[in-house]
C-alpha cells in the first residue's frame, strides 16, 4: 500500500476540516462555520484527483447526517429517516463542488470565483421548488445575528444573502490559487469588499432611518394542554378532548393573558382540537370573550373531520374582532409531511383593524417566501403567525419567519408551541421580544409592535436575483473554453 505524500496530507485535512465545519453551519450553531466550511471543501475539491474526489460525497454524508440529526429529533420523524435525510441533503453540496471543478478550467479570470455561488444558489433555489420542506436549510438563514447583512434580503430574498456567503468561499480560493499574491489578487478583493461594503452600507442605512408612529400591544400564548398526545389520538381514533375541556382550556387561556392595554392576543397552532360538531360552539365561545374585552382574539384550533376510513385533522386559525366578527377563517397553506391538513388555496389572510392591515399564515407557511410576498404586496403592516416547534428546530425556525419580515417589510408576532421559541420582531429584522417555553413559566410574551409597512423591492421584483443566478450559470458553462489560461489550479493525476 502507497504512503500518502505530503500534498496530499494537507489536501485531506482540509476536507476534513471543511466536513467538521459544515456540522456546525445550521443556524442554531456557529454563524462563521457558514463561511469557513466550504472554503475548505472547495479547495479540496478544486486540487484534488478524480480518485479523491470520490471522498467528497462520503465526507458530505455524515457531516450533513450529523447536521440534520437534532433539527428532526421530532417523535414523528423515526432515527433512520433522519440519517437518510441528512445523508441526501448532503449530496445535494456536492452538486456545486463538482459543477465549480468542471467549469472554472475553462474559465480564466475573477470570473471563475461567481460560479460556486451561481451554482448553489441555483440549487438552494430549484430544491425550494421542489422540496416539501421549501426553504429550510437554505445558507442565508444562518446569518440571523447580522442586521446589517439580513437588510439585503429586502431586495434580493434569502438568495442573495445566500450568494454573497458562498462567494467569499470562492474568492478564498482564487486567491488561495494565487498564492496569496497580493500584485495579483488585488483587483478581484477590492471587487469583492466594495460589493460586501455597498451590501453593509445599505444595510446600516435601513437601520438609521427606521422610525415608527405608533405600536399595539400584543400578547402571544403558548400555554395549552398537552398537545401532542390529543393531536395522536385525533388522527388514530378521531378522538378529542371534550367541549367542557376545550371550553375550560380556552378560558384559562383568557384570564392568563388579561393583561393591561392589550388589544390583540392570540394562541399558538392547533391551541385547541375539536371534534366538527363542538367548532361552531367554541368559536361562538370564543366571539363572546373577545366582545367582552373589546379584543382581537386569534384561535387556533385543529378539527377532526373524517375522510372515509380515516380521520384528518383541519389545521386553521379563527380571527375575531372586538364586536364578535368574524375576520378571517384561514386553514395553513403548506403542512408538515405528518400533518393532515388541506388548503389548495394557497394564499395570505388579511385583514383590517384599528390599527392597521393584519396578515396571518400558520408556522410552516413561513418557510415558503413565495407565498408570504403576497403580505408584502398587500401593504401587511404585521403578521400574527401560530406556531408550533419541537425543541431540534427552536429557536432556528423562529429565526426564519423573521427573514420574511425583512423581506415583505412587515412586523411578526410568532406564537410557538411545544418546545419552541416565540420571536417578535420590526420590520428590520431587530427582535423586540422572545421567549422560550422550556424556561418559561407562564408562557405568555408580551409585546408593542410596531405598525409600519417598509416598502421593499423583493415582493415586487420576487426572485428576479435567483433567476439571474440560473441564467448566469448558463451562459458561464457556455463560454468556449480558454485556451490561454492565467496561473492553472495544480491538479493531482491519476
Amino acid at each position: 500500500m502507497g504512503t500518502i505524500d505530503k500534498a496530499s496530507f494537507h489536501r485531506y485535512a482540509w476536507l476534513l476540516v471543511g466536513g467538521i465545519l459544515m456540522v456546525f453551519y445550521n443556524g442554531n450553531a456557529v454563524s462563521a462555520a457558514a463561511w469557513l466550511a466550504p472554503v475548505f471543501v472547495l479547495r479540496f475539491t478544486r486540487v484534488c484527483s478524480r480518485k479523491e474526489l470520490l471522498f467528497v460525497p462520503l465526507v458530505l454524508a455524515v457531516s450533513h447526517a450529523l447536521l440534520m440529526y437534532e433539527p428532526f429529533s421530532n417523535a414523528a420523524i423515526p432515527p433512520i429517516f433522519r440519517v437518510i435525510f441528512g445523508i441526501v441533503c448532503g449530496q445535494f453540496i456536492f452538486i456545486p463542488l463538482i459543477v465549480d471543478r468542471l467549469l472554472t478550467k475553462k474559465i480564466n479570470g475573477f470570473t471563475t470565483t461567481l460560479v460556486f455561488p451561481a451554482t448553489w444558489v441555483s440549487v438552494e433555489f430549484i430544491l425550494s421548488m421542489v422540496s416539501p420542506l421549501s426553504t429550510f436549510g437554505v445558507i442565508g438563514y444562518t446569518q440571523s445575528g447580522n442586521l446589517p447583512l439580513m437588510q439585503i434580503v429586502s431586495i434580493t430574498g434569502i438568495w442573495g444573502l445566500s450568494f454573497i456567503i458562498i462567494w467569499f468561499s470562492s474568492v478564498m480560493n482564487w486567491v488561495w490559487q494565487h498564492q496569496f499574491r497580493f500584485e495579483l489578487v488585488k483587483k478581484g478583493v477590492a471587487t469583492y469588499a466594495a460589493i460586501m461594503l455597498a451590501v453593509l452600507i445599505y444595510g446600516e442605512s435601513r437601520l438609521l432611518t427606521a422610525h415608527f408612529e405608533k405600536s399595539v400591544r400584543v400578547i402571544a400564548s403558548s400555554s395549552s394542554y398537552e398537545v401532542r398526545r390529543f393531536f395522536r389520538e385525533a388522527l388514530k381514533s378521531g378522538n378529542c378532548p371534550p367541549l367542557a375541556v376545550n371550553i375550560s382550556t380556552f378560558d384559562d387561556f383568557m384570564g392568563k393573558t388579561a393583561m393591561p392595554d392589550s388589544k390583540i392576543i392570540f394562541w399558538q397552532e392547533y391551541a385547541l382540537i375539536t371534534c366538527e360538531a363542538d367548532e361552531g360552539q367554541i368559536v361562538e365561545h370564543a366571539r363572546i370573550k373577545a366582545r367582552e374585552r373589546g379584543i382581537y382574539l386569534g384561535l387556533p384550533i385543529g378539527v377532526v373531520k373524517k375522510k372515509g376510513q380515516k380521520h384528518l385533522l383541519e389545521n386553521k386559525v379563527v380571527w375575531i374582532a372586538p364586536d364578535g366578527q368574524v375576520l378571517s377563517n384561514y386553514i395553513k397553506s403548506y403542512t408538515a409531511p405528518w400533518e393532515t391538513s388541506s388548503n389548495p388555496i394557497k394564499k395570505v389572510s388579511t385583514f383590517k383593524t384599528d390599527f392597521g392591515t393584519a396578515g396571518t399564515v400558520i408556522c410552516f407557511d413561513m418557510d415558503f417566501p413565495s407565498l408570504i410576498r403576497q403580505a408584502g404586496k398587500n401593504n401587511v403592516e404585521f403578521m400574527l403567525v401560530p406556531s408550533y416547534d419541537w425543541r431540534g428546530i427552536a429557536p432556528f425556525h423562529s429565526y426564519m419567519a423573521v427573514f420574511r419580515a425583512v423581506e415583505n417589510g412587515f412586523s411578526l408576532v410568532r406564537a410557538a408551541g411545544d418546545s419552541g421559541m416565540s420571536i417578535s420582531s420590526d420590520p428590520y429584522g431587530r427582535v423586540l421580544s422572545y421567549l422560550d417555553n422550556q424556561s418559561s413559566s407562564d408562557k405568555i410574551m408580551v409585546v408593542d409592535l410596531p405598525i409600519y409597512n417598509t416598502k421593499t423591492l423583493y415582493p415586487l421584483i420576487g426572485d428576479l436575483f435567483a433567476w439571474l443566478s440560473i441564467a448566469g450559470l448558463v451562459i458561464l458553462a457556455f463560454i468556449p473554453r480558454n485556451k490561454q489560461r492565467g496561473r492553472p489550479l495544480k491538479t493531482i493525476k491519476k
